[in-house]
């Protein structure tokens, strides 16, 4: 009876209290509300103004005008200038070579004699011809003598014996001159090839010369970069660039013209830029070859907004704080690349925009504002690369 009624004891009070469990559950303990803790974000206060777009570039200096210095007569050098050397100046029509002028001073003379013999020779058939046709006239004729009677073919050919004569005495004094080879122009020798007692003979290459009035320097743009920049037609300026070299030394300069082409390989469109007297006393002396940035000022945009391009979302929105909490705005950009981009609508002067990245849900997020700062004036704004969005018109 015992190991009968025992387990019927135990199991009877279980399904007791499991009945009472089932009937009248535990109510569960709530724990406190938790109030919401805003996350600190650092931002940034917009405010709208003006923009001046500048364009990046960089290039190397080219001379605009090189001539290679030759003689048009042969000889010997018998004279140089002491500024004929690698890097000096010579002024405008200066003497840079002198060439031994001893058979062009007697050809100058030979062709003085011809003249001479043939100003003589036509004076002498002038005056036959003269009184050819007084004693003709003397013999009472009522007709015109004939052109061989007034001595007309003779007369013609001595006119062109001096002619011929005339040319020759100026080929003469022209060879003569050219014994001398000038500047065409103010320049620089970029390189002195001869020197004195060496031989010459028409078009052999006495040195390199290059102006120093302007320089040039072309320079490689995005194809889209050319609608925010002045490109002139003839000679007018268009946009100003200012250039920098490597050591830190500066000029001023301005877009010369386009060259219309675009690289098939860069994919880029190429600009050439000048500099007017670049070698001005007193001024950093310009090297040809020389690296040089170019920041190119572009048009001027008006009532903007500046942000740093990090605090754009790939999707053309950016964070701003709105009573305490994230909101996505979406924004219309302009211009931007990798440090800044310009915004013209979606933003009001004022509004807080989150510098920081804050991951995918950020929508309603309750925030405070831990670092913040004030968009610097638009005028002393400036973009440093080439662009990377921007309109062709």
């Amino acid at each position: 009876m015992h190991k009968i009624l025992w387990p019927a004891i135990v199991i009877g009070i279980s399904l007791l209290l499991g009945s009472q469990l089932f009937t009248h559950p535990p109510e569960a303990q709530r724990r406190p509300t938790i109030p919401e803790r805003p996350v600190p974000v650092d931002v940034l206060e917009v405010h709208s103004g003006h923009f001046p777009v500048v364009i990046d570039s960089y290039g190397t200096v080219e001379a605009v005008r090189e001539t290679h210095l030759q003689p048009q007569v042969s000889g010997r050098i018998v004279w140089v200038s002491p500024q004929f050397e690698n890097g000096g100046y010579i002024d405008a029509d200066a003497p840079i070579v002198r060439i031994d002028d001893a058979d062009y001073r007697i050809a100058v003379q030979t062709a003085d004699a011809r003249v001479a013999e043939a100003r003589a020779k036509l004076a002498e058939q002038t005056a036959l011809s003269e009184q050819a046709i007084k004693d003709w006239q003397r013999l009472q004729r009522t007709s015109p003598p004939s052109d061989l009677l007034a001595r007309k073919p003779q007369l013609a050919a001595a006119r062109a014996e001096l002619n011929a004569a005339l040319a020759q005495q100026k080929q003469a004094e022209l060879n003569l001159a050219r014994t001398v080879i000038r500047a065409p122009y103010a320049g620089r020798i970029r390189a002195r090839l001869v020197s004195v007692g060496q031989y010459v003979a028409p078009g052999a290459t006495l040195g390199d010369f290059f102006a120093i009035d302007t320089v040039q320097v072309p320079l490689p743009l995005a194809p889209s970069a050319l609608g925010w920049l002045d490109i002139p037609e003839g000679d007018r300026p268009g946009s100003a660039v200012a250039f920098i070299a490597e050591g830190g030394q500066h000029w001023s300069g301005y877009i010369h013209r386009s060259q219309g082409v675009i690289d098939p390989q860069t994919r880029q469109v190429f600009v050439t830029a000048r500099i007017d007297a670049p070698y001005t006393a007193g001024e950093t002396s310009l090297h040809l070859g020389e690296f040089v940035n170019a920041r190119i000022q572009g048009r001027v945009l008006e009532q903007v907004f500046v942000l740093p391009s990090a605090s754009v979302l790939s999707d053309d929105r950016v964070i701003v704080i709105e009573e305490g909490r994230l909101r996505a705005n979406e924004v219309e950009i302009v211009w931007q690349d990798a440090a800044v981009s310009v915004v013209s609508h979606g933003l009001h002067s004022g509004d807080l925009v989150v510098t920081a990245p804050m991951g995918d849900n950020f929508e309603g997020l309750a925030v405070s504002i831990g670092h913040r700062t004030t968009a610097t004036p638009l005028s002393e704004q400036v973009i440093s690369p080439t662009p990377l969005r921007g309109s062709d018109t």
